[in-house]
C-alpha cells in the first residue's frame, strides 16, 4: 500500500478526524445514512451499499422504490440489516439521516430535451407517477437537491451518469465518487498516467465546486481542493462489479460523523487494504461478500490499533 502524494494533513493523522462512537452512546447517536437507489434491472447495488454501511452506522434506510413492487419485496428479502422503505416515504427518512447516499443501481438511458425542461417544475407527488425508471431518478434528483441544499450527499455510479453538472451547485456538503469514464464524462476531461496531473485536476475541481472528489481509478485520487492524497493497492480483484457500491456505503457511514475527506481517504485505503489481504487467502477470486465480511477487521485495525 502507497500514498504516492499528498498535500496538506499527513495520512497518519487522518485517524483523528474520525469518529468513534461513545462509550455511552445512544441508539441513533451513530450516525444514519439513506441509500436512495436501485431498479429492475441494477437492484443488487443499493443492496451493498446499505450493508456496508450498517456496520459502521446505527441505522440504514434504504429507498428502492415504489416503481417496480417486485424489486422493492426482492429486496426486503435481501436485506435484514436497516428498513427498506418505498419512495412515497422518502421525504420522511432524508429529513431524519444524517448523509444520503444517491446513485447506486440507477439505471442509465436517453432523455428528450422536453423532458429535460419539464422535469424540474415537477413537484414531489408528480415525480412519483412517472414511470420511466430513468425520467424518475432525474427529476427526483434535481427535486432532492433542491429542497435539501444543507443535507449530506454522496452521488455515485448511475447518479452522475443522468445528472447535470450545475445541479451540485444547489448542494452545500457532498461527496462525488466517479469511476474514470465517469470523471471524464461529467467534468469534460480526459485523465492521464501522470498522477501529478490528475491529482492536480481533481484538485483543482474540488476546490472551484466545493466539494470532495473521490475518484476510483487502478489508484484513487482524492481531494477536497485543500487536502489531496493519491493511494495505490488493492489488486484486479477489485474490478469486479459492485467494490463501487461498497465503497460508497463505507465513505457514506463514516461521512456522518467524521469530515467528508477523512471519510473519502480512509474509505479508499480500508477498501484497498482488505483486498490485498483476501489475496492473500484467495488470489483474485473473491467477491462482494468477502469484502462486506472482511473490510471491518481492517478498519478496525486502521483506527483502533
Amino acid at each position: 500500500m502507497k500514498i504516492l502524494y499528498q498535500k496538506g494533513i499527513r495520512f497518519e493523522y487522518l485517524r483523528k478526524y474520525i469518529y468513534l462512537p461513545e462509550k455511552r452512546s445512544h441508539k441513533g447517536q451513530n450516525g444514519k445514512v439513506l441509500v436512495v437507489g436501485g431498479s429492475s434491472l441494477f437492484h443488487s447495488a443499493p443492496v451493498w451499499t446499505a450493508s456496508a454501511a450498517s456496520y459502521i452506522v446505527d441505522m440504514v434506510h434504504l429507498a428502492v422504490g415504489d416503481l417496480n413492487q417486485k424489486v422493492l419485496m426482492q429486496t426486503k428479502a435481501e436485506f435484514w440489516n436497516g428498513i427498506v422503505v418505498g419512495f412515497s416515504d422518502l421525504l420522511s427518512y432524508i429529513r431524519e439521516d444524517d448523509v444520503v447516499i444517491i446513485g447506486p443501481g440507477i439505471p442509465r438511458g436517453r432523455l428528450s430535451d422536453d423532458f429535460k425542461k419539464n422535469s424540474v417544475k415537477l413537484e414531489f407527488d408528480q415525480i412519483l407517477r412517472l414511470k420511466d425508471e430513468v425520467e424518475f431518478f432525474y427529476a427526483l434528483i434535481f427535486f432532492l437537491f433542491r429542497n435539501f441544499p444543507k443535507k449530506k450527499f454522496l452521488i455515485d455510479a448511475g447518479a452522475l451518469q443522468i445528472m447535470e453538472r450545475e445541479w451540485l451547485d444547489y448542494l452545500d456538503q457532498k461527496i462525488i465518487t466517479p469511476h474514470q469514464r465517469e470523471f471524464n464524462s461529467f467534468f469534460g476531461i480526459d485523465l492521464c498516467q501522470d498522477f501529478v496531473y490528475n491529482i492536480s485536476a481533481v484538485e483543482k475541481l474540488a476546490r472551484s465546486g466545493k466539494m470532495t472528489i473521490l475518484l476510483k481509478k487502478v489508484e484513487d485520487y482524492i481531494s477536497d481542493g485543500e487536502n489531496s492524497f493519491v493511494i495505490e493497492g488493492g489488486n484486479a480483484g477489485l474490478t469486479k462489479g459492485g467494490t463501487g457500491d461498497l465503497l460508497s456505503g463505507l465513505v457514506g457511514g463514516l461521512w456522518t460523523r467524521s469530515s467528508a475527506f477523512a471519510s473519502a481517504t480512509i474509505g479508499s485505503f480500508v477498501l484497498k487494504r482488505t483486498a490485498e489481504k483476501l489475496f492473500l487467502q484467495k488470489g483474485y477470486w473473491y467477491n462482494i461478500d468477502d469484502l462486506l465480511a472482511n473490510f471491518s477487521k481492517v478498519l478496525k485495525e486502521s483506527l483502533l490499533s
